[in-house]
């Protein structure tokens, strides 16, 4: 796996950093008195960072499970996770599908994070939703995490990249 893993950093800098470049080529209609950031390569460009940034990671990472000796087995996904990327895609759907275009974005943006993090943190600490307490914290700092998500990216996109939100 720490070679798969290799490849795929490499792969994913390249990537990034092509996306990166070609971004910065892009026209960025300044002379028209735009802001730079209503540039249509500034999107793009982000992505290809945190990309190439995120392929510099897995290439630390690789080296070190190669270093450490990693086998196969160790790093195979397991069984179980078939459930969790079937949650994911249910979760992506009903937001994108369902929620998308019938109620504000910042309304949908956080019953979508709101649900995401309740489901994965249940599933991964069942044991602290049985305590009302824990269960109580819990939630709350779901919600807030998901409202200041939801308040960001609606934020991000509308004030700064002039993208209208459903």
């Amino acid at each position: 796996m720490a070679k798969a893993d290799f490849i795929t950093s490499l792969v994913l800098m390249v990537l990034g950093i092509g996306v990166v470049v070609e971004s910065w080529r892009m026209p960025r209609f300044t002379d028209q008195g735009t802001s730079i950031w209503s540039a249509p390569g500034v999107t793009p460009g982000m992505v290809g960072l945190v990309l190439a940034i995120l392929g510099l990671a897995l290439l630390f990472r690789s080296r070190q499970a190669a270093a450490a000796g990693s086998t196969e087995a160790e790093a195979a996904p397991a069984p179980s996770s078939w459930p969790q990327a079937i949650a994911a895609f249910v979760l992506c759907f009903g937001f994108a599908g369902i929620l998308v275009g019938r109620v504000p974005f910042m309304l949908a943006a956080f019953l979508f994070a709101a649900a995401f993090i309740l489901y994965f943190d249940y599933r991964d600490n069942r044991e602290a939703f049985a305590d009302r307490k824990r269960l109580a914290l819990r939630i709350g700092l779901a919600l807030a995490v998901a409202a200041v998500a939801s308040w960001g990216i609606s934020t991000i996109f509308q004030d700064m990249f002039f993208v209208r939100l459903p």
